[in-house]
């Protein structure tokens, strides 16, 4: 019997807080961060739980972290923070692009390699994502947490070890797109995410049928399809310039 996924329900909730901190403008940009220390103390959790929370949050480009000065909220993140200088100097286009090809990639590998816990993952991520939208209080937050992950999951999973170094650096520019999504009215996110999960859905149905090539043209469809929701709203120029 194939064992059941979990996730790590105290990392999300702190990175959920902090992530609400930063969108509602609560630590406003350049801000610096609490410490890991006084953060653990005002959530009640141990300092690993908070160091994995904050190095997500970095690892998304929402925060930066200063050798011992601590973490500041990204205005658009410096070099520093990550090596590479994407996310500010990049359209919609070049970003999507390059992701359709590497995530169309790493959705075939994982269909070839037929894991039953990486597949079992991705179902459970598309019916939380389907629970999120009928849910009484929309949560942006929380809608994106599992997009993110599902394109996790699947680069993880890819046996390629190029793919998720890969996928990091061009995620730099996605990650930079939190910001201009909260200031869409709520409607218009909701419209944009359900869009969204219907191709995860569809992404997720093609890997659990064992159908490789269904399964690459699943996920640049969804590609294809968040690029022209994007600049349908935004214009085809990275949104944070």
């Amino acid at each position: 019997m194939t064992k059941p996924i979990r996730l790590d329900l105290s990392v999300e909730r702190i990175y959920g807080e902090l992530l609400r901190w930063i969108m509602s403008g609560e630590v406003p940009r350049g801000s610096k961060l609490p410490t890991e220390k006084e953060l653990a103390e005002q959530f009640g959790e141990s300092k690993a739980v908070i160091r994995r929370a904050l190095t997500r949050l970095r690892n998304d480009r929402l925060v930066y972290s200063k050798q011992g000065a601590g973490y500041f909220v990204a205005a658009m993140p410096p070099s520093s923070s990550s090596g590479s200088d994407l996310g500010a100097d990049f359209s919609f286009t070049d970003i999507y692009s390059m992701r359709t090809l590497l995530d169309g990639y790493a959705a075939a590998c994982v269909t070839r390699d037929a894991d039953p816990q990486v597949i079992q993952k991705l179902g459970v991520l598309v019916d939380e994502a389907y629970t999120q939208l009928e849910a009484a209080q929309w949560d942006l937050v929380e809608a994106r947490r599992i997009d993110w992950d599902f394109h996790a999951v699947i680069s993880e999973a890819c046996r390629n070890a190029l793919v998720k170094p890969m996928r990091e650096v061009t995620s730099v520019g996605i990650g930079s797109f939190w910001f201009p999504w909260a200031r869409v009215e709520i409607q218009v996110q909701i419209e944009m995410t359900r869009a969204s999960v219907e191709e995860h859905a569809r992404v997720y149905k093609a890997i659990k049928s064992g159908d490789p090539e269904a399964a690459e043209e699943a996920m640049r469809d969804h590609f294809a399809g968040s690029l022209q929701r994007n600049r349908e709203r935004f214009g085809d120029a990275n949104p944070c310039n």
